[in-house]
């Protein structure tokens, strides 16, 4: 692989030291999750060193440093290429989708094609020695923004004039290697390689607010959707960085792979994905542990990523493969799986993934163990059915997508189906007696009753009808209520269990 390694080497142009303990930090082991699923790999041709995706995720657009090429995102299949009159090593699209931005390392413009027909439709030109290697737009559509690592700047380009505004600079000790903005457009974050530090530049103003660090020569920045949590790729490290906007203080560090190269957020926040161009990998983080929970198999060096905006598929620019994979994810497990026994069956009912896989779910699987039985649904309950009576079981439930099913869930409590007990034979032996206060009453126990309706008709003093019901598990009963004196009352006691009633008893009592 060694030719791999010089071609990594040019690559990165201007290259500073990297870290003399680079190669102490071991790689994190993690959780494996069978969650990803390669849907395919296209042939784009030359060095493919950035990525973008459509607004409407119709087409990928990726950067190969000889074309942008252009990739069909549903039959995953080159078209096309935008030929650019340089090399382009970046790209981005307008929020519109209609614009296609793209810079390169050696040359010092701002390429704008359409995006419907590939021609150009205007070249920037930057400051002298720019050496852009990143490129933003805005979500408001209103700025497009350049990193410009030799001029240690960020260029500010008007989107709607397609003229450039003002150059932002950053200092001699600062060199940009990522861009990443708000959702509201209000902050440009820059991954600033030279001071281990995230730039922080109000856009308004056009003005830096300040320095943040993170870790070891970050080479790319994201933000959460909610612009609450900023992501770094530190490449000199094997770390990605998590940040707190509010506060600019690193929360989290997550050891990810090595010469992790470009970082990139699902549009449910939920996921974070790390390029790792050293181990030909990709990091899974789960936003809410703050833990890598798998690591995909990519092409040979991955050195961008983008995500379609439903957060299904998850493209990876595969610079010394010369390719982009296309990778999809399965749903993560249901959680919370509850179990209740019935006569040869066991019911389930379960709470749905936390994560898609950035698509619907389409059913659920749940399974008895021991036997394997199942059954199947859309809801989040479902009944299994041809179980043995006496027999212990626990239900496993997996969830389905367009992509495939997720791991199974952690088992259920054990339960034990039952045959139904008979229904309870008939109550015998009703007494009752009757003042104008009160209804006292007793009976003789029904076998296999576990409890006992009771009601009573009569009427009150005024000679109006009225009824009093109750239930117990004994074998008497006093309801207390008004009764006309001298007038006749109803009791009647119906035996219940679990499997239904019996057949009432009645009787009748003169009020005293």
């Amino acid at each position: 692989m060694k030719h791999v390694a010089g071609r990594r080497a040019l690559r990165r142009g201007i290259a500073l030291p990297l870290s003399a303990g680079l190669a102490l930090l071991a790689l994190p082991a993690g959780p494996a999750s069978a969650s990803s699923v390669d849907v395919a790999t296209v042939d784009v041709g030359g060095s493919p060193q950035s990525v973008a995706v459509s607004p409407d995720g119709s087409h990928v657009y990726v950067a190969t440093n000889l074309k942008v090429a252009v990739v069909d995102a549903t039959t995953n299949t080159a078209l096309t290429p935008i030929s650019p009159t340089y090399a382009p090593t970046r790209v981005a699209v307008s929020p519109d989708g209609s614009v296609v931005y793209s810079t390169a390392q050696n040359d010092e413009a701002l390429m704008l094609s359409n995006a419907q027909t590939g021609t150009t439709i205007k070249s920037i030109t930057l400051d002298r020695f720019a050496t852009p290697l990143a490129v933003v737009a805005s979500p408001n559509g209103q700025r497009v923004y350049t990193g410009d690592f030799g001029t240690h700047s960020v260029t500010v380009v008007d989107a709607l004039s397609q003229s450039k505004l003002t150059t932002i600079a950053l200092g001699q000790s600062e060199y940009p290697r990522g861009l990443a903005i708000s959702p509201d457009s209000s902050r440009l974050y820059v991954a600033d390689d030279g001071s281990d530090a995230i730039a922080e530049i109000d856009t308004t103003t056009n003005t830096v607010l300040g320095l943040f660090p993170v870790g070891d020569r970050p080479f790319a920045v994201a933000v959460s959707p909610d612009g609450g949590r900023l992501y770094t790729a530190n490449f000199g490290s094997r770390t990605v960085s998590v940040v707190d906007t509010s506060s600019k203080n690193v929360v989290a560090t997550i050891p990810v792979g090595s010469m992790v190269r470009a970082v990139e957020v699902s549009p449910d926040g939920s996921r974070v994905f790390a390029a790792n161009e050293g181990d030909n990998t990709v990091s899974v983080i789960d936003t809410k542990t703050n833990t890598v929970v798998e690591t995909i198999a990519t092409g040979d060096g991955p050195y961008a990523l983008a995500m379609s905006p439903d957060g299904s598929r998850l493209y990876v620019a595969n610079a010394d493969a010369a390719t982009i994979s296309v990778v999809a994810f399965t749903p993560s497990k249901p959680t919370g799986v509850a179990a209740t026994a019935g006569n040869a069956e066991v019911s389930a009912t379960w709470t749905a993934p936390e994560y898609t896989g950035g698509q619907p779910i389409t059913g659920y699987t749940a399974t008895a163990n021991p036997g394997g039985q199942t059954c199947q649904t859309a809801a989040t309950t479902c009944t299994i059915k041809g179980l043995s009576n006496g027999t212990l079981y626990t239900v496993t439930v997996k969830a389905t997508n367009s992509a495939g099913s997720s791991e199974a869930s952690e088992p259920s409590n054990a339960v034990t189906p039952s045959a139904p007990s008979p229904v309870p034979g008939k109550a015998t032996k009703l007494k009752a007696k009757a003042t104008t206060s009160r209804v006292k009453t007793s009976w003789k126990a029904a076998p296999g009753a576990t409890k006992y309706a009771v009601k009573m008709t009569g009427k009150n003093p005024k000679n109006r009808k009225v009824v009093k019901k109750m239930t117990t598990a004994k074998t008497r009963a006093v309801l207390k209520m008004k009764l006309r004196k001298r007038s006749q009352v109803k009791i009647c006691v119906t035996p219940w269990n679990n499997s239904g009633a019996a057949k009432q008893i009645c009787s009748v009592a003169k009020v005293k």
